[in-house]
């Protein structure tokens, strides 16, 4: 006889139900460093939504504690019920990781812990822990590794700091480094272009590399009006081993028919600062030498700016020059030719000039000189 039917308006109750009391298990994980995508795989369904990815933990051996680990701070995923489980990581928490050169770069140093909090079950159960004091940490199944090339996202160049800040889309090696591959140009296929020949950069393996031009540099770069002045014709090219990801990949070149211009440029806005002078007033023709810590356009000069002071602060014995003229294309100095007049002025008075102790000078007020900004 076939079975009495129970029909949809008259469903028959369970008469007892022992409910689900088990806690969800990870049975295994993936790792791809080139997407950053985790990929949880558990023994039963569990709830995605509930899923706290800050309570994940990477570290490089299953030991107490390993000797390197990263806490995950965040990550997204979809929400839905099953067993396989797929985490985004954050941006910061991806970089982090390629920045620990002792982590995550292969199945040998791929171990994960997590926190019984992490998720819970479609009975809201909590995940069984996984922890390395019980010597459990689950090594990765399946891992990636990161082979994608760094690409530069963005390009500040401050002037006023001599500064050439690199933000890449991953965290580089800066130990490699190579500051001679890297050139400015005033536009993307421009003729004027300057390749640095030396530099600093910092020292620590990130997302954004910093490189302080070197002087002789900064020098060539303010001599010329036509590079560097503004966003405009501020343009930055890289050849590929310019800089390589911690993976050693070398970066994604940016040849001159492609540079990419300036995201954000700040001008040269500090004045340049007289660094030492040097006074003949010997022969028929005295003059002196203004030195500067920064090229400096000696056509700006305004002479009668300029005061021969018997000290470094006395109010008595100065002599204001007149009818001085000065010389010379831009440079880090500026000559001066001491007109009749003055020098005769200045030889005149016993107290000025007569030796290096009672030979100074000062500037009445700002303007007395400019630079090339």
């Amino acid at each position: 006889n076939n079975v009495t039917a129970i029909l949809t308006t008259n469903a028959l109750a369970v008469g007892t139900l022992t409910s689900d009391t088990i806690p969800p298990k990870l049975a295994s994980y993936s790792l791809n460093m080139n997407t950053g995508v985790l990929s949880l795989t558990f023994d039963e369904a569990v709830r995605g939504a509930t899923l706290n990815a800050s309570l994940i933990t990477f570290g490089n051996a299953n030991a107490v504690p390993a000797a390197t680990s990263y806490r995950l701070t965040g990550g997204t995923t979809a929400s839905g019920t099953k067993a396989v489980i797929d985490v985004t990581l954050t941006a910061a928490d991806l970089n982090a990781i390629k920045a620990i050169s002792s982590l995550a770069t292969s199945f040998t140093n791929s171990y994960l812990v997590a926190e019984s909090y992490v998720l819970r079950d479609m009975n809201n159960q909590f995940l069984k822990p996984i922890r390395t004091t019980q010597g459990k940490a689950i090594l990765s199944a399946d891992f990636t590794i990161d082979s994608s090339p760094p690409t530069v996202t963005g390009v500040l160049i401050d002037m006023d700091a001599s500064l050439l800040q690199l933000t890449f889309d991953e965290t580089v090696d800066v130990s490699r480094t190579a500051l001679t591959e890297i050139t400015v140009a005033a536009g993307v296929g421009s003729a004027t272009v300057l390749k640095l020949g030396g530099g600093t950069r910092s020292t620590v393996d990130s997302t954004v590399v910093n490189v302080t031009f070197s002087k002789l540099d900064l020098d060539a770069l303010q001599l010329n009006r036509a590079l560097l002045t503004a966003r405009g014709n501020s343009f930055l090219v890289l050849t590929v081993d310019s800089f390589r990801d911690m993976q050693g990949l070398k970066v994604s070149p940016l040849p001159l028919a492609s540079a990419r211009q300036a995201t954000t440029f700040i001008p040269d806005t500090t004045p340049p600062r007289l660094e030492s002078w040097i006074l003949d007033m010997d022969g028929a023709s005295p003059s002196f030498v203004l030195s500067f810590n920064e090229v400096v356009d000696a056509s700006t000069l305004v002479v009668s700016r300029l005061t021969f002071s018997h000290n470094a602060s006395t109010t008595a014995d100065r002599y204001p020059l007149t009818t001085s003229s000065s010389n010379g294309a831009p440079g880090l100095s500026v000559h001066v030719n001491l007109s009749a007049a003055d020098a005769n002025a200045l030889k005149s008075n016993d107290n000025l000039a007569t030796a290096a102790a009672n030979s100074f000078v000062f500037f009445n007020s700002l303007g007395a000189v400019g630079d090339m900004a």
